[in-house]
């Protein structure tokens, strides 16, 4: 076991771990007033709105979908982890019985949103049978694939330099599209595998300062939806190069280095994300890479013991998680487990 001084534990803050309104429960007694212009596409639904709005608050736990409840309102606010934000009205029918389902998209993937909306309603009348969600793909013949050659070193150091200047310039639009880029660039299933390892590889190497350009975004104290927004998407990069060398057997050739970046950097933002995280789907990226880094050093499993905090942000997670996010108790659960890992 390779000895460190891992110096990490007053980075850590004080923890003040309430539930917040995306958690809270969607308690309508009654429908939105129709309102005097016609409406879009709408549903009516033969259940009273206080059952849809079980029915359906249920459905987006189950599918992982980030809402906002307002029980007065009857509305929704829904995003979902490809960052795809629709809204839900329950409106109010003549017979009490009843109630008018109406949902919008605000922006995002049309597709997702169209399976969604399938899905939001089937759960309005109780139906919560799995709709399929899996991209319809068709294959490449083998004779395209065989012609395919993946970027080289330099090809893709290339990339992640010019990518490194766009991530430290003030334009955050251009942030968030390069973070996005690199996002797709360890994402096996958006990428050439052996290229997303590379780049995976690269990144938590050190290469071209990404990483520490990461830790600074996640790090800013700016605090707005479009912030939120910067964070997830540095999230999504940490996660997949994570889980993708996990997966591929290479994890430990970068957490067991001498590299004091995991447990001086890495490991205290992650925390620090987790706590201060207003959205479920970045909680669920943060427990993803402390699941990762938990069950691959042994040293981290040992600190993090020590160090006090972390099993109880986890166990916050979960029981946010059992309220409303499917996909961050799972992973909460799998980091609680890695941390008590033999």
């Amino acid at each position: 076991m390779i000895k460190r001084n891992l110096n990490f534990r007053r980075s850590v803050p004080n923890l003040k771990l309430n539930l917040d309104e995306s958690y809270t429960n969607w308690d309508v007694i009654k429908g939105k007033s129709l309102p005097a212009y016609p409406l879009g596409r709408t549903e009516l639904i033969d259940l009273p709105p206080s059952q849809v709005a079980k029915n359906i608050a249920e459905a987006l736990r189950m599918k992982s979908v980030h809402a906002i409840y307002d029980s007065i309102d009857a509305e929704a606010t829904c995003t979902t982890a490809c960052d795809c934000k629709f809204k839900i009205t329950l409106f109010e029918a003549e017979d009490s019985n009843h109630t008018i389902l109406e949902v919008l998209k605000s922006r995002g993937c049309s597709l997702t949103f169209s399976k969604l909306r399938r899905a939001v309603s089937k759960a309005a009348n109780g139906d919560f049978s799995v709709v399929d969600d899996a991209p319809l793909c068709l294959s490449i013949p083998d004779c395209v694939a065989a012609l395919y050659t993946p970027p080289s070193s330099d090809d893709i150091k290339k990339i992640l330099t010019k990518s490194s200047k766009e991530l430290q310039t003030s334009r955050r639009d251009g942030q968030l599209t390069a973070l996005r880029l690199l996002a797709a660039m360890t994402d096996a299933d958006k990428s050439h595998k052996s290229t997303c390892i590379n780049v995976a590889t690269m990144i938590l190497e050190g290469e071209a300062g990404v990483r520490e350009t990461c830790i600074n975004l996640l790090s800013s104290e700016t605090s707005d939806e479009y912030s939120d927004r910067v964070d997830k998407a540095v999230l999504d990069v940490f996660s997949n190069s994570l889980s993708l060398l996990y997966m591929s057997g290479d994890i430990q050739k970068v957490t067991e280095s001498e590299d004091p970046w995991y447990f001086q950097s890495l490991f205290p933002s992650l925390l620090q994300s987790m706590k201060q995280c207003p959205c479920p789907h970045g909680c669920t990226l943060v427990s993803q890479c402390l699941s990762v880094l938990l069950q691959s050093s042994s040293d981290m499993r040992h600190e993090a013991v020590k160090e006090g905090s972390l099993e109880t942000i986890l166990e916050h997670a979960l029981a946010r998680g059992k309220k409303s996010h499917a996909n961050l108790y799972d992973h909460a659960q799998s980091a609680i487990d890695a941390l008590h890992c033999q």
